[in-house]
């Protein structure tokens, strides 16, 4: 609110705290499981290393534990995590008083539907003993009806110090075996019927003790690891990661199992550190698209803390980011899957379904060895034949058919081209003279599209070299601007391997470019340049790149010269040809959405965004197909301004989206907009506005007087409620809010202060301990616009204190005042 002052003044603002509290299960309570998707291609595992010097008896403190449980509870949903591991020793003796608070602690992952599995170390029971000792104050805790309830749980060996535990993440199976300190013939034969049962299922293998290792972190197999080595992991193909405790410092190896395979073996054990280790834990998040496990170490008791709060030691032990404790695991996740389960490859995509309306050229890998024509599969006679340059021999005379191909390629088979830049050697395609490609303009748009295999260290040796272009230069076509001995049409790419689309359109004299990034060597890529008859965009894998062009480009500016697939010219020299490989190749008269790209043709798509056009106060997406709604947000690039114009219903074609006054001075011809139908990322499309432009740095200055005045005003907003979340019955801990005040003040000073905070309370119940209120700023002696002010709550909840169920509340008031208006 803004409110003039005409004499000393106080503007005060009421807040209410609301916070909830949490019960177990014998109290009735409960919360519900925090959202965890198993599609998505990132997900964490957190890992539970030694946490036994935390419960030692009369010794230790729970609540670094406990703050490690809720910290997964709470960032479930925004780490993804699908599971917890613990590594065993949990307590120092295995006696019943420690056992009670490591079973209090672990109810919170209980309480929050949080699968996970805990084994035994060697101090959590006699470790003169294997897994076939009798019943112990651990298992009756830990052992199978601890996991009963839980989906991902499959079973556990006779005496249930052994279980096996499967969920889905990533889209996938995976499988974790929780053993023992010491495996018997018997729990080594379990964990082998379980992986017999899983053979196609990835695994990763928790046990208290595998490795050793030395200051460094280099570890090698201990005694007892060298026999589960042996035994079990090595002659499993589908076990990648084992993970164990039990002895520092920290490490980690990598041994090649029985078929060839890498299996990764991680030492975790931080309890000899500050506060036993101080609730120390991994996160093993998983990467499914850059096939990389990223490992992070830390204390969320610590984290949590406030930092003016923290010890030196605390201050040292929050994260550990030595190499043995954060790193990166490489793992091709889709070779694995197909080692294990093997599938056929894809059926290549019929031509057919290849030849949209309005391809103009359409050129496909078939047969085997060399090449000497190209058919023209669009039927539109633009078959290709090969040219030598001069002096080249062997492989650099000929381009051959090669089997290896891109995962989402119609085609099963390439095109290999081998160059020598610095001896201008090598052989491209081209079209022939005459053909009806050489002379269209394309000034409707236009898509082109091509798969490319760049070779190892690409591209310094073989830099500008080009995949696809047409003879002749800006000079032919009458350019002046820029470097007129550019190419016409050039898709190439740099030293750097950065795609480049250059061409001389056919409404400017100036080269229009579009960049991509430098392009990963020894990988399939799919590459499109895209036109709408107005607007050029560069697509890197379906992506759209940041470094496209806003200047208008009107189609092609042609020479009617031949065009090159695997080179461009400079000056009307063919200076070297594309050196790697090159799959399908595509033109098409028209701009075509990412969803209609020939990587995507196995999965079609029935409904298509074809324009966004501004016609008011109301942009309209015309819509194709069977599509009900659409979703839509707006980005203006000069500026970077987003704005979301909801979802609208699909009605005779057209999704329609009002717009305000602010939005329509803010946007103009060019800018982006994000289409999503029937819920699904569909296109991004050029706002069609009528040429209305969009100046975000025009500037025009004339001398003139002005003056004006400030009324007196104080203004004070707060950004939200804040909350607590649920406080823990029997748990000593501090909880903390936070939210934040924004003043405005023309005042020459002005104060900001809370009413008494007093105490939380639920109807007749009330904490015993007050609410802390504590504001980062209290005071000003001039004038301040929109400054934002933070403000925390702070509120202490001891394990003794008696917590009603239900929710606890306090109003607040904030006055921001001035006695000099």
């Amino acid at each position: 609110m803004t409110r003039p002052v005409r004499a000393a003044a106080a503007l005060s603002f009421v807040l209410t705290l609301l916070v909830a509290v949490a019960v177990n299960a014998q109290t009735g309570g409960g919360a519900s499981a925090p959202s965890f998707d198993p599609t998505s291609h990132r997900f964490t595992i957190a890992v539970v290393p030694d946490t036994q010097y935390l419960f030692d008896d009369d010794r230790g403190d729970t609540e670094p534990v406990a703050a490690a449980f809720d910290w997964m509870v709470e960032n479930r949903e925004r780490e993804n995590i699908a599971f917890a591991a613990g590594l065993g020793d949990v307590t120092q003796d295995g006696l019943q008083n420690e056992v009670d608070r490591a079973d209090h602690a672990y109810k919170i992952l209980d309480r929050a539907k949080l699968p996970y599995s805990v084994l035994a170390g060697n101090h959590d029971i006699n470790s003169g003993t294997n897994d076939t000792r009798g019943e112990t104050p651990f298992s009756k805790a830990f052992g199978p009806q601890r996991y009963t309830g839980m989906p991902t749980y499959l079973g556990s060996s006779a005496n249930g110090y052994n279980s096996a535990h499967k969920f889905t993440a990533g889209g996938r199976q995976w499988l974790i075996l929780a053993l023992d300190w010491r495996l018997s013939t018997a729990g080594t034969a379990w964990a082998q019927s379980v992986l017999d049962a899983n053979k196609t299922v990835p695994t990763i293998v928790t046990t208290h003790e595998t490795l050793s290792s030395n200051a460094e972190g280099n570890a090698s197999l201990t005694s007892y690891g060298t026999t589960l080595w042996n035994n079990l992991i090595r002659k499993n193909d589908q076990i990648v990661l084992s993970l164990s405790g039990h002895n520092w410092p920290v490490g980690r190896v990598t041994q090649k199992n029985d078929f060839g395979h890498d299996v990764y073996l991680n030492l975790a054990d931080y309890q000899d550190m500050y506060y036993g280790g101080a609730g120390m834990i991994r996160t093993y998040q998983f990467d499914l698209d850059r096939d990389t496990i990223d490992v992070e170490t830390f204390s969320p008791w610590i984290l949590a803390q406030n930092e003016a709060d923290r010890s030196l030691h605390e201050r040292l032990m929050m994260e550990k980011t030595e190499p043995q404790s954060r790193f990166s695991i490489p793992l091709d996740f889709k070779a694995l899957a197909q080692r294990l389960d093997p599938k056929p490859a894809p059926a290549e995509v019929a031509t057919d379904a290849l030849k949209v309306p309005g391809t103009v050229a359409l050129w496909r890998p078939t047969g085997t060895g060399t090449v000497t024509k190209l058919d023209d599969l669009s039927g539109n006679g633009n078959d290709l034949t090969p040219t030598t340059l001069a002096s080249s021999t062997g492989e650099q005379a000929q381009i051959s058919v090669n089997e290896d191909h891109g995962d989402d390629q119609p085609s099963a088979r390439s095109l290999k081209f081998t160059a020598n830049k610095s001896q201008r050697r090598g052989t491209y395609l081209r079209t022939a003279d005459g053909a009806p490609l050489n002379t269209n303009e394309f000034k409707n748009g236009y898509t082109i599209e091509a798969f490319v295999k760049l070779p190892a260290s690409c591209c310094n040796s073989n830099s500008w070299m080009g995949i696809l272009g047409q003879q002749g230069t800006g000079r032919d076509l009458g350019r002046t601007k820029d470097d007129p001995d550019e190419s016409a049409i050039a898709l190439a790419l740099s030293g750097g391997a950065e795609l480049q689309w250059a061409v001389w359109p056919t409404n400017t004299d100036r080269n229009i470019t579009a960049w991509g990034h430098g392009m990963a060597s020894q990988r399939w890529t799919h590459v499109a340049a895209v036109n709408d008859g107005r607007y050029t965009d560069l697509y890197i894998d379906g992506a759209l790149m940041g470094r496209n062009p806003l200047s208008p480009a009107i189609g092609l500016g042609s020479t009617g010269k031949y065009w090159m697939l695997g080179a461009t010219d400079y000056a009307n020299v063919v200076e070297q040809t594309f050196n790697g490989l090159i799959g399908d190749v595509r033109i098409v008269d028209h701009a075509l959405p990412a969803t209609k790209f020939m990587n995507a043709a196995r999965t079609p798509v029935t409904s298509e965004a074809t324009t966004a056009t501004l016609t008011g106060r109301t942009i309209e997406v015309a819509v194709t197909g069977a599509a009900t709604t659409a979703a839509t947000q707006v980005v203006e690039p000069h500026t970077g301004d987003r704005f979301d114009l909801g979802t609208a219903t699909v009605t005779d074609g057209k999704a329609r989206f009002p717009i305000s006054d602010l939005q329509h001075a803010a946007l103009g011809d060019g800018a982006r907009v994000e289409v999503a139908l029937d819920g699904k990322p569909n296109a991004t499309l050029h706002l069609r506005a009528d040429g209305k432009p969009v100046q975000p740095t025009a500037t025009d200055t004339k001398p003139s007087t002005a003056g004006g005045t400030v009324p007196a005003t104080l203004s004070l907003t707060l950004a939200g409620t804040p909350t607590f979340g649920a406080f823990t019955p029997g748990v000593t801990k501090e909880y903390t809010a936070q939210t934040k005040a924004t003043v405005v003040s023309t005042a020459a000073d002005a104060t900001l202060s809370v009413s008494e905070p007093g105490h939380l309370a639920n109807g007749a119940f009330s904490l015993p301990e007050p609410l802390r209120v504590e504001l980062a700023k209290t005071s000003w002696n001039a004038p301040t616009t929109n400054e934002d002010v933070d403000i925390a709550f702070k509120q202490l909840v001891k394990d003794t204190d008696a917590l009603r169920t239900g929710a606890y509340t306090r109003s607040l008031t904030f006055t921001l005042a001035t006695s000099t208006p």
